[in-house]
Parts: structure tokens; sequence; C-alpha cells
């Protein structure tokens, strides 16, 4: 192939795909590289980030996810040896009312309740804030911290950190398989 045409084809190809995927600063750093060098074929190039494609999310998204499950578990450590009693409502105001957003979502009325509850035969009082609406002399479920009964909460944890950990793991173990694969696919060594 002539020297000229070979020019102007990686010219055109790379003009088409700055256009045509508006990817990160790294592809354009690979594509620019590989059109100095001239060492890689420009449609090896493609075809990786196209068979890469669910790569990046998939790695993202783990490490994500293993970070906030790790802060999930680090911010219920605290917590993870209350005890679960019933309590019962004694008074219930208002903690936030009725509104919309800035984005147009309708955001609930929430509740702060007061609640008494009895530990080893001591009577106790404490409020937990953002519940759902309660009537008076309802019977709830809360947890209290043992080493301080005055401290309580209406639950230890919404979402398991380990399950989180562990999805966040699976989707960063399949995130790398697929970039290894779209590599082998590629096959950037032979020309």
């Amino acid at each position: 192939m002539d020297m000229k045409l070979l020019v102007k084809y990686y010219k055109s190809n790379l003009v088409y795909n700055f256009l045509r995927l508006e990817k990160s600063s790294l592809f354009y750093a690979i594509i620019l590289i590989s059109f100095v060098w001239g060492k890689i074929n420009m449609n090896k190039i493609m075809v990786f980030f196209h068979e890469s494609i669910i790569t990046i999310p998939l790695v993202f998204s783990g490490l994500l996810l293993i970070v906030f499950g790790s802060f999930l578990y680090i911010s219920n450590i605290g917590n993870r040896d209350y005890i679960r009693i019933v309590a019962t409502v004694s008074n219930i105001s208002i903690d936030q009312d009725d509104y919309t957003d800035s984005e147009g979502n309708h955001i609930k009325t929430t509740y702060e309740v007061s609640v008494k509850y009895t530990i080893d035969g001591k009577k106790y009082e404490g409020t937990i804030a953002g519940v759902p609406k309660y009537k008076k002399g309802d019977r709830i479920k809360i947890f209290y911290n043992p080493r301080n009964p005055n401290e309580i909460t209406k639950s230890k944890s919404l979402i398991s950190p380990p399950i989180v950990c562990l999805v966040g793991i699976c989707s960063l173990v399949f995130g790398i398989i697929t970039g290894i694969k779209s590599v082998k696919k590629c096959d950037f060594e032979s020309q």
C-alpha cells in the first residue's frame, strides 16, 4: 500500500472515530500514539473499544460498590451489638413536612417519635427521627446499645454490607475478565 494512501486512511479513520465515539481522553491518547507510531491497526483499536464497552462500567461500578459496602460496614460497626426490643410510642411530631425537591421528586412527611422501653426492669425514653407515621401507643421494634441503653436506633442496617461488597467484587472480576477477553480478541501483537 502506498504511504500517502495509508496516511490518508489513518487521518480519515481518526477523524471519523473522534466524531463517532466521543470516548475518554485515554482512548484519544491511544489513537494518537497508534497514528504516530503506526504500530497498531486502527481497526483493532476500534474492535477493542467496541468489545470492551461493558468493561469500564463493570469495573467502575464494582469499585464503587466495594467502597460503598466498606463504608456501610464501617458505619455499622458501632451498632452491630445493638439488641432488638419492642418499645411503645409515647409522642409523635413532624420531623420533615411533605415537599417536592428541585428535581420534581415528591418527598413524604417523616416523623420523630418518642418511645418508652424497659430493659432489665429499668425504664428508658428516647426519640427516633425520620420514621413513618405511628400512633401513640403503637408498639415498634427498636435496637438499643447494651453498653448505653439510652442510645437507640430504628434499624441496624438497611443493606447488608457483605452482600454489597460481594456484588462489587463480582462486578469487578467480570469487568476485568471481559477486558482481558477484549484484548485477546483484538490480538494487538500480530499485524
